[in-house]
């Protein structure tokens, strides 16, 4: 392999790592229940929601009002597992290292199909 072949399969193992690695960021995340303004707005002229205890004033004019009240009990955020990720995240950063030494050690056709087969991972 010539040097801008070289470069090039690196380039690929890299973006092949940097894509599994987002699709390891999805699969990992759960979906929290968001709530809109408008249902924002229901539950504090229905006085569902209180006042936060921590943010009360803690700001002298707060951007928004919505920072004021506490809607934990109505709406949550994303959750995304950290362990879970770190353990697969190794697997692929394992993969993409090996990948690179053999695309800088070994022959043309063995890192072509092992790039392949990376991706098909």
């Amino acid at each position: 392999m010539n040097q801008k072949q070289k470069e090039y399969a690196a380039d690929r193992i890299s973006s092949i790592k940097k894509a599994k690695l987002e699709a390891l960021k999805v699969q990992h995340t759960t979906k929290g229940k968001h709530l809109s303004d408008p249902d924002k707005n229901r539950l504090i002229r229905d006085g569902k929601v209180k006042l936060r205890s921590d943010k009360v004033l803690s700001e002298m004019y707060p951007r928004s009002l919505y920072k004021v009240f506490d809607f934990s009990k109505y709406g949550t955020n994303d959750n995304f597992d950290q362990k879970a990720y770190d353990v697969a995240a190794a697997k692929v950063h394992a993969e993409a290292a090996r990948l690179t030494d053999e695309l800088m050690l070994g022959d043309a056709k063995s890192v072509l199909q092992a790039i392949r087969d990376f991706e098909a991972m």
